[in-house]
């Protein structure tokens, strides 16, 4: 490995320095992956594994022990291919899922003296049992009549849970469940001019029988409407109004009175003069 160094000195001819140092990094045992992610795992998926292989670094032999792995979750099983050599690492990822991200941290001892432990850490993400389309409601409200928002519920897995009860922490919304197409649709009535202080939040709670996801709370935010811009003159979109008595130059000649002679330009020859020829 290399590193770059500047030093900065008070020489006007060299008032930076770079020095280049060359590192040889000495490790107790080579972890291939040194970390595991899964991605995304389905809810209703079977339990997902992944092996890591081990091999003897720079001090003496290995004698790898896992110590723990940080989640119920996981679970971490070693097999040895060559006595104090190589080794793998069986990481397992096993349901009854959780929600969102699923994280471990897989310890070993190395049974090496200058490096006695080392980690792998294990990254998964798990689908949400219940979420909400969109997840957080964003009102226009109108000044002078009601309107409603809407939220889809998204159950991921079989069978689908039942919605018990829906709620506001705001009393001037109203909120229920419908039913649309076999689909579960949360429905919140907006009043007319509904306003809530800058910075503030206002939540729908939705209260169901699952275990995994008994409640699901849905923020709901206020976003202010664009402000008109200013009318424009009548058949002039975007002109400039004209101040009373002040004329564009062109329009002289339109707000000369009927019949008057329009002036002819004036010459810039001299008087008498003849007029100019161009030369051959």
């Amino acid at each position: 490995m290399t590193k770059r160094i500047t030093v900065n000195t008070n020489d006007r001819d060299n008032a930076a320095v770079n020095l280049e140092c060359e590192v040889n990094v000495l490790s107790a045992m080579r972890l291939t992956p040194a970390t595991v992610n899964l991605g995304q795992i389905k809810r209703d998926a079977a339990e997902q594994k992944s092996i890591v292989k081990i091999t003897r670094g720079d001090a003496g032999p290995l004698k790898p022990k896992v110590v723990s792995t940080g989640n119920p979750s996981i679970a971490a099983e070693l097999r040895e291919v060559t006595t104090g050599e190589e080794y793998e690492l069986e990481i397992t990822l096993k349901p009854p899922w959780p929600s969102g991200a699923l994280r471990g941290n897989v310890k070993l001892e190395t049974g090496v003296e200058e490096a006695p432990e080392e980690s792998v850490a294990v990254y998964a993400t798990i689908a949400a049992r219940l979420q909400a389309s969109p997840q957080r409601l964003m009102l226009r409200p109108d000044p002078e009549k009601e309107t409603r928002a809407v939220a889809r519920l998204n159950w991921d897995g079989e069978p689908k849970g039942n919605v018990l009860e829906t709620k506001t922490d705001d009393p001037r919304l109203s909120v229920r469940l419908e039913e649309q197409k076999g689909q579960q649709m949360v429905v919140v009535d907006v009043p007319p001019g509904y306003e809530i202080p800058k910075g503030q939040v206002r939540n729908v709670v939705v209260t169901t029988d699952d275990p995994q996801v008994p409640t699901l709370q849905i923020p709901v935010f206020v976003v202010s409407a664009p402000v008109a811009s200013e009318a424009q003159p009548a058949g002039q979109p975007g002109a400039t109004p004209v101040k009373p008595g002040v004329l564009k130059p062109r329009a002289r000649a339109e707000a000369a009175p009927a019949g008057a002679p329009t002036p002819s330009p004036v010459s810039t020859q001299p008087t008498g003069a003849e007029p100019l020829q161009a030369k051959e």
